[in-house]
């Protein structure tokens, strides 16, 4: 498959990955609660180099991923609730694309 038709190409996949890998490594010497802040930090990411790639509903959720997630994520301290909900809204989100999608998570 030619790069220009994946959704990352080879240096941002790659580039995602070693940002997955070390944040493991991280989390074992970091507070339990700072595991969900690198999780959705990988996530904004995957959205960031998805996105120009993408067209739709779906680049609008990413492009809303990309913008929002360290502004929100700002809040994890100071209003956990506002945190919570803007987690919520985002599996919300990437629900209706999958069902809209029709994927089953079978492998197709």
């Amino acid at each position: 498959m030619e790069e220009s038709n994946m959704a990352l190409t080879h240096e941002d996949a790659l580039e995602l990955l070693a940002f997955l890998i070390t944040s493991a490594h991280g989390c074992l010497r970091e507070s339990s609660d700072y595991g969900h802040y690198r999780l959705i930090t990988g996530a904004e990411r995957l959205a960031r180099a998805w996105e120009p790639r993408s067209t739709g509903q779906l680049s609008s959720f990413l492009r809303s991923l990309s913008t929002r997630t360290a502004s929100e994520s700002s809040y994890i301290d100071s209003d956990p609730d506002r945190y919570m909900n803007y987690l919520a809204e985002c599996c919300q989100s990437i629900a209706e694309e999958i069902k809209q999608r029709n994927i089953t998570g079978d492998g197709r």
